[in-house]
């Protein structure tokens, strides 16, 4: 769960996704999604096998949003474009936390002494400063996507 901070919008971006009926392949989505839903969800394990299974289904989730922007083939409007800068920037609202609590793990360790595989301060203060970039990366898409759709924003 994210915690509050400075570059997060309100709202649920889940919950402003409405499945397109007249798509075929609706339902099998819906079923994908269930299922990584159970599998990674807060009931699931936190286990090697179950992150890297994360990363790598956040791999190919990526990919296709790049392949969408460079082809442009599912940005049909402006309101598609909107659905996909708010989930952006989710997205990297949750990468730049996940760097900092990273960062804060580093430390930890740094501070305990003697791991079986040293980390260096270099690697806490390396993934400190990604998780401070990536809060400027979100909020730099929440700038795009409030002038977008004419909104004014942040949190309350």
């Amino acid at each position: 769960m994210l915690k509050p901070a400075w570059y997060l919008m309100d709202g649920d971006f889940l919950a402003d996704t409405t499945p397109d009926p007249d798509d075929p392949d609706t339902e099998q989505i819906a079923t994908v999604y269930a299922a990584a839903a159970g599998i990674l969800g807060d009931e699931g394990f936190f286990d090697r096998e179950h992150t890297m299974f994360a990363v790598r289904l956040g791999l190919l989730s990526a990919t296709r949003l790049l392949d969408t922007a460079t082809h442009g083939a599912a940005i049909h409007d402006k309101d598609d474009l909107a659905h996909l800068l708010r989930g952006m920037a989710l997205l990297h609202a949750y990468l730049a936390q996940t760097a900092q609590r990273l960062a804060d793990n580093a430390r930890i360790i740094v501070a305990m002494g003697a791991p079986a595989d040293p980390i260096s301060r270099r690697v806490s203060d390396a993934l400190a400063t990604a998780g401070d970039g990536g809060e400027y990366v979100t909020s730099d898409l929440n700038r795009a996507y409030l002038a977008l759709t004419g909104r004014s924003g942040g949190r309350s």
